[in-house]
C-alpha cells in the first residue's frame, strides 16, 4: 500500500454526507474505517460516527460546498500522501493519480496563477472526460464564473497544446465552441451556462478572475 496518512478534519466536527459516497461501511472501529478509506482508492475525505461505528467514504475534499448533513458524534477525516509525491496542502486522488489544490482566485491576471507557482505546480490538466467528470465534481458549489485549466494556441501557432506544447486531444467545448480561434487564446471552464462547465475560449491578454486548479504532476 502507498505510503498515506489521515488528519482529522475539526471544521467538520458533527457534520457528513451519505449522497455521492464511494462506501458506506458498518465497521467495529475509527482504525478499521481508516483501513477501508485507504484500501479503496476513490477514498479521499471519510466521516466516522463514534457511537455506531458507522463509516462513509467520500472521493472530494468538499472545498466549496460543506457536508449536507449534521448529527453530535461525526468525525471527519482526510487521507494524505506521505511519500512526497504532493505536497503537504495537496490533496491525492489515487484512483486518477491526481495530486491537486483548489485556489478560489483573486487576481484579474489570467496568467497570474501564484498558488501554483508557490508550490512548484501548473494548472490542471484535463485530458479526459474521467477527469474532466471528476473536475467538475470536486468544483461543485463554485462562486466563480470561471475555471481556467491550461489550454491554449499560442505555445504552438494555431494548434491547442498544454503549457509544454503537447498537444491536447481530449476537448469539451461547448456547441458555440470555439469562436475566436484565430486569436490567440486560452480555455477556461464555464459555470455561467448553464452549469455545465462545458469549454469556453477566452482571448488573450484578459482581465478575467477565475477559480483554477493545481496540480503536480509525478
Amino acid at each position: 500500500m502507498e505510503s498515506l496518512g489521515a488528519v482529522k478534519l475539526d471544521n467538520f466536527t458533527d457534520i457528513f454526507q451519505t449522497e455521492g459516497n464511494v462506501g458506506l461501511i458498518q465497521t467495529i472501529s475509527l482504525l478499521q474505517c481508516v483501513w477501508s478509506c485507504l484500501r479503496n482508492k476513490m477514498c479521499l475525505t471519510l466521516f466516522f460516527k463514534n457511537d455506531t461505528n458507522l463509516c462513509i467514504l467520500h472521493s472530494k475534499t468538499f472545498y466549496y460546498k460543506q457536508p449536507t448533513e449534521s448529527g453530535v458524534g461525526w468525525e471527519a477525516y482526510q487521507i494524505q500522501d506521505l511519500s512526497g509525491r504532493c505536497p503537504d496542502s495537496f490533496a491525492y486522488y489515487r484512483q486518477q493519480d491526481l495530486c491537486y489544490r483548489i485556489e478560489h482566485g483573486t487576481d484579474k491576471n489570467v496568467f497570474n496563477f501564484d498558488g501554483c507557482v508557490a508550490f512548484q505546480s501548473e494548472l490542471i490538466r484535463i485530458d479526459s472526460s474521467y477527469r474532466q467528470t471528476y473536475v467538475e465534481y470536486i468544483l461543485d458549489g463554485v462562486t466563480r464564473d470561471w475555471i481556467c485549466i491550461q489550454g491554449k494556441n499560442f505555445v504552438v501557432r494555431d494548434r491547442m497544446t498544454f503549457d509544454d506544447g503537447t498537444d491536447m486531444v481530449y476537448f469539451n467545448w461547448d456547441s458555440s465552441q470555439p469562436d475566436d480561434d484565430d486569436l490567440p487564446i486560452i480555455i477556461v471552464m464555464a459555470v455561467t451556462y448553464n452549469s455545465t462547465m462545458y469549454w469556453h475560449d477566452m482571448n488573450f491578454p484578459n482581465e478575467l478572475t477565475c477559480s483554477y486548479i493545481c496540480e503536480k504532476r509525478a
